[in-house]
C-alpha cells in the first residue's frame, strides 16, 4: 500500500469514527468538546506505538503511518479531518454544525494556551465575537388565483406556484400579457416588446432563459445561455414597462436541469423587485394559457412562437376576460454566527502592538445562503480546502507560536498575536468586516495581517503570497523566509479583494494572503479531506509561522502603503475578464447595487473611470442588485467588450464606458 493510499485510509477511518462518536451524543455542542478532548488533549496522535511483531504490518498499517508522520502533520491531519467532517454540514451560518465547529476552535485555543480575545455582554472573557447575518427567507403569505369565463381557479402553493425570492411584499391583480422571454434588445434585432408596449396595471407572464432551437439549446450562445438570459434583468424589463406583478414559467423542452423544478425563494434569492413575483409550474401555466389564449395554443406552442424573432411580440391572454390575482409576503431571518479569537500576549516594549493571523472557518453548507452553483444547491459542501485547510492552519501556528514565546528570554520584547477564525466569509467577508469595524486596537498598532485561505492543495510545492506592496518594508521582511523554505513561493505586490485580508487592507493595515490555487472542486461537494496535501499545507503553516515570529519581534513597525497592482486573486466567476474592484459590500445592506470598496491600478475599472465609493447600479442597461448580478455579467463577457456601467457618485448617476481586459493567467 502506497503512502497516499495509507493516508486516504487513515482519513476515512478518522471521519467515520468521529461521525459515529458525535451521532451517539445527539449532536449537542458539548459532545463536540467532549469528542475533541477525548481525541487528544496532548496531541498523542503523533506518538502512536510501533508494531510489536513483524508479522502484523497489514493490520497495523495505519498505526505505522501515524508513527511515521512528523508531529505537526499528524496534528494538522487530525484537526482537518474533524473540521471538514460532513457531520458539521459545511459550516454555513444556517446549519447547527457552524456553532459546534466554533466551539471546537475555542476548545483548542484554550488548550493551546491562548487567552480569550473578546468580552461577552456580561463583561466576562470570551473566545466568541457574535454577530448576525442575513439568513433564508420565510414565506408569510402566498396566494394565487386565475379567473376566466367567470370560473375561479385557486393555485396550490408548492405544486402550482411558488413565491420568488426577489418578490416584493405586495398584492396585485389584473389582466395577463405574455411577454415571451421579456428581452428588450436581443441578438439579431430580437425583442419581446413592441415600441409602445405598456404593461401598466397588468400581470406580465414570461419565460425563463432565451430563444432556443428544437433541442432546447440557446440560439445565441454556444455556452448554455447568453447574457440575455439573466433572470433579474428579464423581470426588470417587464417592471420598467409598468407591470403590476410578474409570473415566471420554465419553458418546456429547455435543455437545462432547472426546468425540472419549480423555482422558489431559495433558488431566486438575489435581486429585489417592487412588485409581487411568482413562479408558475409548466402544467399550471399550460392550463391557464389554453383557457385564455385567443388561438387556444398550448404553453409549448407559445414557446415556439417566442423562439422566432418574427413572432416574438407580446400576446394578450384575453379569452374569457382572464385575470390573475396574487399575494406575496416574505420575511428574512437573521442568523446568529460568530468569529472565534484567541490572544498570545506580547511582552516588553512591543506588547501593545499586534500581529493578526486569520482564516475563515465557514463554508457554504448546502448552498442555500451563498456560494454554490444552482445545480448543487441542497448538496453538502464539506469545504476541506476552502477553508478548513486555512482555519486548521491558524490553530497549528497558534500552538507552535505559544511554544516559541514560552522559550523566549524573559527580557525579550514581542508583539501580541491575535489568532482569528472568521465566520461568514463566504457571504461577503462579513466576519472580517465585523471584526475590523469593532476592533479595539487602532490600525497603526497592527504590523500586519496574515491570511490563510485555501492552503490545502499544494501542487509542485507552489504557494501564492500576495500583498508584498502593502507595506514599504514587506518584501524585505518576507523574502528571506521565501528563500529559506523548500516551497516555491509566487509572490505578488497587489492585494486581491476576495478574502478576509482585503478588509484589513482597506483599513490601512499591511496584509498578505497565502493561497495554493483553485481546482475543479472549488465550491463544489467534491472538496473533501482526502484530497488535501497535508504535508504541503503544514509546510505553508511553517512558512507563515516563521514570518509571524519575525514580524512579532522586529524592533520597528512596517509602513502601510497602497499596492500598485491588484493581487491575482481567485477567479470566483469562471470569467475570462476581470473588472478590478474590491466590493465594499456584498448586498447585505438594503440598497441595491454594488458598492466599490477599492479600485486596483491598471485594471478595466481603473482605466474606465470607476472610483472607490461609487455604487454600480446598472450594466448594459440591466440592474445590478448585488455582487451576484455583477458576477453574472463578468461571466458572460469577453475580452475587448465595452460595458456601459452606470454608477452613483455624489448622489448623481454617471455613465462610464469600461473596456474589459482579459484576466491575467
Amino acid at each position: 500500500m502506497t503512502r497516499s493510499r495509507l493516508t486516504a485510509a487513515l482519513l476515512a477511518a478518522s471521519c467515520m469514527s468521529l461521525m459515529a462518536c458525535e451521532a451517539s451524543h445527539h449532536a449537542t455542542a458539548s459532545s463536540v468538546e467532549t469528542s475533541a478532548a477525548a481525541t487528544s488533549t496532548t496531541d498523542t496522535v503523533s506518538a502512536a506505538p510501533t508494531p510489536t511483531s513483524p508479522a502484523e504490518p497489514a493490520e497495523y498499517a495505519v498505526r505505522d503511518l501515524l508513527a511515521s508522520l512528523d508531529p505537526d502533520t499528524a496534528i494538522y491531519l487530525q484537526h482537518l479531518a474533524t473540521v471538514s467532517n460532513p457531520y458539521f454540514e459545511g459550516r454555513s451560518a444556517d446549519v447547527p454544525g457552524k456553532r459546534m465547529v466554533a466551539e471546537y476552535f475555542a476548545h483548542w485555543f484554550e488548550e493551546y494556551g491562548l487567552e480569550p480575545a473578546f468580552a461577552s455582554e456580561d463583561g466576562s472573557a470570551s473566545y466568541f465575537q457574535p454577530f448576525e447575518v442575513r439568513g433564508g427567507i420565510d414565506v408569510t403569505a402566498a396566494a394565487a388565483t386565475w379567473n376566466a369565463g367567470g370560473d375561479a381557479h385557486e393555485l396550490a402553493e408548492g405544486e402550482d406556484f411558488n413565491i420568488l425570492g426577489f418578490s416584493a411584499n405586495a398584492e396585485a391583480s389584473g389582466p395577463v400579457v405574455f411577454v415571451g422571454y421579456s428581452i428588450e434588445d436581443g441578438e439579431d434585432d430580437y425583442s419581446s416588446f413592441d415600441e409602445d408596449t405598456d404593461l401598466t396595471g397588468k400581470i406580465a407572464m414570461l419565460f425563463r432563459f432565451e430563444p432556443m432551437d428544437d433541442q432546447g439549446d440557446s440560439l445565441w450562445s454556444s455556452r448554455r445561455w447568453s447574457r440575455h438570459a439573466g433572470l433579474v434583468g428579464k423581470i426588470q424589463n417587464a417592471v420598467d414597462r409598468g407591470a403590476a406583478g410578474v409570473i415566471l414559467v420554465n419553458p418546456p423542452g429547455a435543455n437545462d436541469p432547472r426546468v425540472e423544478s419549480l423555482p422558489d425563494v431559495t433558488s431566486t434569492r438575489f435581486g429585489r423587485m417592487d412588485v409581487p413575483a411568482i413562479a408558475l409550474s409548466i402544467d399550471a401555466a399550460d392550463r391557464l394559457v389554453r383557457a385564455s389564449d385567443p388561438e387556444g395554443r398550448s404553453i409549448y406552442q407559445l414557446r415556439k412562437t417566442f423562439d422566432d424573432a418574427a413572432t416574438s411580440g407580446p400576446i394578450e391572454l384575453s379569452e374569457g376576460g382572464l385575470t390573475v390575482s396574487m399575494q406575496a409576503g416574505m420575511e428574512r431571518r437573521q442568523l446568529p454566527t460568530q468569529n472565534v479569537g484567541g490572544v498570545l500576549a506580547g511582552r516588553g516594549a512591543l506588547a501593545n502592538e499586534w500581529v493578526i493571523i486569520g482564516g475563515h472557518y465557514d463554508h457554504v453548507g448546502y448552498g442555500r445562503l451563498s456560494g454554490a452553483s444552482p445545480s448543487n444547491v441542497g448538496k453538502l459542501h464539506p469545504g476541506a480546502d476552502d477553508n478548513a485547510s486555512g482555519a486548521v492552519g491558524v490553530m497549528l501556528i497558534a500552538k507552535n507560536l505559544v511554544a516559541a514565546y514560552a522559550e523566549m528570554d524573559e527580557s525579550a520584547d514581542a508583539r501580541s498575536i491575535l489568532f482569528l477564525e472568521f465566520g461568514a466569509e463566504e457571504m461577503g467577508l462579513l466576519g472580517a468586516e465585523h471584526y475590523v469595524e469593532n476592533m479595539e486596537m487602532s490600525a497603526s498598532q497592527v504590523i500586519c495581517m496574515l491570511n490563510l485561505d485555501m492552503i490545502g492543495r499544494v501542487r509542485d510545492g507552489r504557494v501564492e503570497a500576495d500583498g508584498m506592496g502593502s507595506a514599504e518594508e514587506m518584501e524585505d521582511v518576507m523574502e528571506p523566509h521565501f528563500a529559506a523554505t523548500t516551497l516555491d513561493v509566487a509572490s505578488s505586490s497587489g492585494v486581491a479583494g476576495n478574502s478576509d485580508h482585503a478588509v484589513f487592507y482597506r483599513a490601512d493595515i499591511p496584509s498578505s494572503h497565502f493561497f495554493t490555487g483553485l481546482h475543479p472542486d472549488y465550491h463544489r461537494p467534491g472538496d473533501t479531506f482526502e484530497k488535501v496535501n497535508f504535508e504541503g499545507a503544514v509546510q505553508v503553516c511553517h512558512l507563515i509561522e516563521s514570518i509571524a515570529l519575525d514580524m512579532a519581534t522586529r524592533p520597528t513597525m512596517m509602513t502601510f502603503k497602497r499596492a500598485t497592482r491588484a493581487g491575482s486573486g481567485r477567479n470566483r466567476t469562471g470569467a475570462s475578464v476581470r473588472l478590478g474592484i474590491a466590493p465594499g459590500s456584498y448586498g447585505e445592506d438594503d440598497e441595491p447595487g454594488v458598492e466599490v470598496g477599492d479600485v486596483f491600478e491598471g485594471t478595466s475599472a481603473d482605466e474606465g473611470g470607476i472610483k472607490a465609493g461609487d455604487r454600480m447600479i446598472r450594466w448594459d442597461g440591466d440592474p445590478l442588485n448585488d455582487v451576484s448580478d455583477m458576477m453574472s455579467k463578468l461571466g458572460a463577457a469577453k475580452p475587448g467588450d465595452v460595458a456601459e456601467i452606470v454608477v452613483v457618485r455624489d448622489g448623481k448617476e454617471v455613465v462610464l464606458k469600461v473596456t474589459l481586459k482579459a484576466r491575467e493567467g
